[in-house]
């Protein structure tokens, strides 16, 4: 059983684009499998396919991400737009992101979105950074992005429960009062 938290975010579609130049396509089987690619900036992205995750041959496409705008959560790290599109997967797979070198930790952390192919219906999920690897499992196709979190109270835009919303009210004024 996979319990992952998540949440929705609106997302323009206009902002999302990808180098077409480096899409690596793979056909996974049942057992599993990983696709790599490497981004233009030297960010390595693999995606791992755990045993039982297809149940039949599927040619899999990862395409790095250039940008991604309007990304709710923060400026963009990296990501992947993925496909076939629409695909779900149980167990989840695994999008491991090595950052190139020189990549400076953000004071913040870093925060994971997973979205349709356009970028719509964005959902926040989480997003591991040890050193200058990103790690988030992708419960579906087709956008798995991580973004800098740019600011103490960005993990307000998704609160988690009702109690973390109540506490994101609180902290709502001295935000207000640290950015004027």
């Amino acid at each position: 059983l996979l319990a992952m938290q998540t949440a929705e975010v609106t997302v323009s579609a206009s902002s999302v684009v990808v180098d077409p130049t480096r899409t690596t396509t793979v056909t996974v089987t049942p057992t599993g499998g990983t696709v790599e690619t490497t981004a233009a900036n030297g960010t390595v992205l693999s995606l791992t396919v755990p045993p039982g995750s297809v149940r039949m041959p599927t040619d899999i496409s990862i395409t790095p991400l250039i940008a991604y705008g309007d990304a709710p959560t923060g400026r963009l790290v990296a990501g992947i737009r993925a496909e076939p599109s629409g695909m779900f997967f149980d167990p989840p797979l695994t999008l491991t992101m090595t950052l190139p070198p020189g990549f400076e930790p953000p004071a913040f952390g870093v925060s994971g979105l997973i979205a349709d192919d356009n970028g719509q219906h964005a959902r926040a999920v989480s997003a591991t950074l040890a050193g200058d690897v990103v790690t988030m499992q992708v419960p579906h196709f087709s956008l798995a992005a991580v973004t800098l979190t740019d600011d103490w109270l960005s993990e307000c835009r998704t609160p988690a429960s009702y109690q973390h919303t109540v506490a994101c009210a609180l902290l709502q004024p001295l935000y207000d009062e640290e950015v004027a």
